[in-house]
C-alpha cells in the first residue's frame, strides 16, 4: 500500500512526503497485545483499517490525559473489540503523519476508514469506552 494523505499534504515541489515510522514507542507496550499497539508506519495502519476499525491515538509521554488515557487502555485491555486495532503514535516524532491527518495537538484521536483516509478527528478520550462510542 502506498502512503494516502489528504489533499494538500504534499513536500514541497509536489513530491508526496514519505511515511514516518517510529521506533520508540511513547509508552511501554509490555503485555498488551495486537489490538493495542505502537504505531510503527502508515501504511500498516492502512493495512490494518482495510480489515477492520483502526483508531490512531497521537500521545505525548509527557502529556496527562495521555498517560491516563493509555494507563485505561492497559486494564480494560480485554475490552477492546476484537474488530479495532488502536495504534498508539508518538506525537513528538510522526511529524508527517500528523501534518497528514492536520493533528495540532497531543492526546488527539483518528478514526481510519477502509480506504486509509480519516473518518473522524477527536480530541479528549479519557478512556477506552468513549473511544468505542466514537467509532460505533
Amino acid at each position: 500500500l502506498g502512503l494516502v494523505l489528504p489533499a494538500g499534504a504534499e513536500a514541497a515541489g509536489g513530491a508526496m512526503m514519505s511515511a514516518d515510522t517510529t521506533d520508540k514507542p511513547v509508552f511501554d507496550m509490555t503485555g498488551l497485545g495486537e489490538r493495542v499497539r505502537a504505531f510503527k508506519s502508515l501504511q500498516e495502519g492502512q493495512a490494518l483499517a482495510q480489515k477492520g476499525k483502526v483508531v490512531l491515538f497521537f500521545a505525548a509521554s509527557w502529556c496527562p490525559t495521555c498517560r491516563a488515557t493509555f494507563k485505561d487502555l492497559q486494564k480494560n485491555y480485554g475490552q477492546v473489540p476484537s474488530d479495532l486495532t488502536i495504534l498508539v503514535v508518538n506525537y513528538d516524532t510522526a511529524k508527517a503523519v500528523k501534518s497528514a491527518f492536520g493533528v495540532t495537538s497531543q492526546h488527539t484521536f483518528v478514526h481510519l476508514g477502509s480506504d486509509g483516509k480519516a473518518v473522524r478527528t477527536w480530541a479528549g478520550s479519557k478512556d477506552l469506552a468513549d473511544i468505542v462510542r466514537r467509532i460505533r
